[in-house]
């Protein structure tokens, strides 16, 4: 096989290199590649946009989850009687959003021996509630298992 003809590189000072020799004799060796048309770039571009509207759309989505945004806080409670249990607590959530949290009273074997539901209102991002749990047997203990929107 016989080599391509490779330009001399010419010197453009004494013992310096000539970028357009170099890049001449590169071509010459490796071939040269046709630039990118029109289209292909329009296509990258598009895709690039596609590409970042859906990481946008996906992140806000992501803070914009309900369950995480309520956060509440068993503060006490005090068994009053074989069958009721006065349980107080804190909700944090976003201002605004109302929404709703269950109460849950257990005996000693962790059963749950009574439970209610307390509305939270919309208005402020972090209030206190108290309430009273009717029980089917004493409870032992008491606390505010999750908050949810709506």
């Amino acid at each position: 096989m016989t080599e391509p003809a490779v330009p001399a590189a010419s010197s453009a000072a004494a013992g310096g290199h000539d970028p357009d020799a170099t890049a001449a004799m590169l071509a010459a060796r490796y071939g040269r590649r046709p630039p990118l048309g029109r289209g292909p770039r329009v296509v990258l571009v598009v895709l690039g946009l596609a590409a970042m509207v859906a990481a946008t759309v996906a992140v806000y989505r992501w803070s914009q989850t309900p369950s995480s945004a309520f956060v509440p806080t068993t503060t006490g409670y005090r068994v009053e009687s074989p069958s009721r249990v006065h349980v107080t607590f804190q909700v944090t959530k976003p201002a605004g959003r109302p929404g709703s949290c269950l109460v849950q009273a257990q005996d000693t074997t962790s059963t749950v021996v009574g439970e209610t539901t307390v509305s939270l209102p919309a208005a402020p991002s972090q209030a206190s509630f108290s309430v009273t749990v009717v029980t089917t047997a004493t409870a032992t203990t008491a606390s505010v298992t999750r908050c949810t929107a709506g």
